[in-house]
């Protein structure tokens, strides 16, 4: 739970966390899978002493020992604020804990996948391996949001279409109600718990998400670091260079779409609409930015 909620970072983040805290610790609880997340936790002594004490060779030691403890033991998940603490200050420190957090969840899973996928006595259960994998594959979303970026760009550039005999209004018919049925659902399930805002940081991940999937992949060398809990200081915005430069480049392809021949109409219309989530999101993680920039320079001028 953060405490610094005045902080526009910080406030998005919480928002990201709650999914998480909120509405899936619970559930993995009930399938005893909920793992150790940061500080705020307690471990009986004797489940240290039989795995030898927290794993040193993973910068997410606590998901690590998870792993090995859940076999033979139970957590339990207290819905309680029991302690608080301060989320990212700025945008830079929560990329960096972004980061942090995907290359230790990408990295156990690299080095634990036969206790994740494969079944095998006194090991995990199903629903606790079905947990892990989830938990494990999450941060891959950084590649599944830049092939959703990526992917409409090329087919209006290149002229491929996306969707082949179809008519716009089949598509619409499939598409619009898929998508009503999945924000409700969303909406539903994280009522009071997190918004448009959580998504939208989370978006704003995938470059460092990207990174630490190479880092995992090519197995490189990464120490533990904790997230900045002071600010001030020179700050560099070299980081906001590949957002700048998708956002010039959806802008630059919806003005070739205009000028795109032969293409068929419900492909074109199909990238052009991915085109323009694409500006929104990016457009959206953008304005956090000048909110933090704006919040600390406030911060600096009352001292």
């Amino acid at each position: 739970y953060y405490s610094n909620l005045d902080n526009p970072v910080s406030r998005w983040a919480d928002d990201q966390q709650s999914m998480f805290y909120n509405l899936l610790c619970p559930g993995k609880a009930a399938l005893n899978a909920a793992f150790i997340c940061g500080t705020n936790v307690v471990i009986r002594a004797a489940t240290l002493d039989e795995i030898g004490g927290l794993p040193q060779d993973s910068v997410t030691e606590d998901f690590a020992a998870s792993i090995a403890l859940h076999p033979t033991w139970r957590s339990i998940y207290l819905t309680d604020i029991l302690a608080s603490g301060m989320g990212p200050l700025d945008v830079p420190s929560y990329l960096k804990q972004q980061q942090r957090w995907a290359i230790g969840t990408l990295g156990v899973f690299r080095t634990h996948w036969r206790d994740i996928l494969l079944p095998k006595k006194h090991g995990l259960n199903l629903g606790q391996r079905i947990q892990y994998f989830l938990a494990c594959t999450h941060y891959l979303c950084g590649l599944r949001d830049l092939i959703y970026l990526i992917s409409p760009i090329l087919f209006i550039f290149t002229g491929v279409p996306a969707v082949r005999g179809s008519t716009l209004g089949e598509f619409l018919l499939h598409f619009v109600p898929y998508c009503v049925l999945s924000f409700t659902a969303l909406w539903y399930s994280s009522r009071d718990i997190t918004g448009l805002r959580g998504i939208i940081i989370g978006f704003g991940c995938f470059p460092v998400l990207i990174t630490s999937l190479l880092s995992v992949i090519l197995q490189r060398k990464v120490g533990f670091s904790v997230t900045s809990k002071q600010s001030g200081g020179k700050r560099s915005f070299a980081y906001l260079r590949i957002y700048y430069f998708f956002f010039l480049l959806c802008i630059a392809c919806l003005i070739w779409a205009t000028q795109a021949k032969g293409q068929e109409q419900t492909s074109l219309f199909i990238s052009l609409l991915w085109v323009v989530y694409s500006m929104l999101m990016l457009g959206s993680f953008l304005w956090l930015n000048v909110k933090d920039v704006r919040f600390h320079r406030a911060a600096q001028k009352s001292g």
